[in-house]
């Protein structure tokens, strides 16, 4: 007989840890609270949604989710650059961070490209979907 105690683990506890980045909306937006994929998110994993930077930051200083969602283009302004260049650190460490932006027309040429160049230090540019061509 084992005399070591034994810890049952919560269910919430094996839900992968996903924050939801949208600096963007305002804090009471609740637009993903009719969506399906938000649904589903929020039955499989443990959510935590961010609305303003220094919230965000404060948490991926001390916490590493399984899974970074970027839900609007906002991050790709340069006043979030220091945020952008966590969740770099973070995806180059091997964490996952996925862009979803929701409409492709609010992506800000500059923002992205300054985005994806400065912070990401990867050579991608926004482009034409039509033509594609570069801007």
């Amino acid at each position: 007989m084992s005399l070591q105690p034994t810890v049952q683990a919560s269910s919430s506890s094996l839900r992968p840890r996903i924050v939801l980045l949208s600096l963007a909306l305002p804090e009471n937006d609740q637009e993903e609270q009719n969506d399906r994929l938000w649904t589903r998110l929020r039955l499989q994993a443990q959510l935590r949604r961010y609305t303003r930077a220094i919230d965000a930051l404060l948490y991926l200083a001390f916490n590493t989710p399984t899974a970074i969602i970027i839900t609007d283009s906002a991050i790709m302004e340069p006043r979030y650059k220091s945020l952008a260049i966590l969740i770099r650190n973070y995806a180059i460490t091997g964490g996952t961070v996925i862009l979803r932006c929701a409409c492709y027309q609010a992506m800000d040429e500059q923002n992205t490209n300054f985005f994806f160049s400065d912070c990401f230090n990867l050579p991608w540019i926004l482009g034409d979907r039509k033509t594609g061509s570069t801007r």
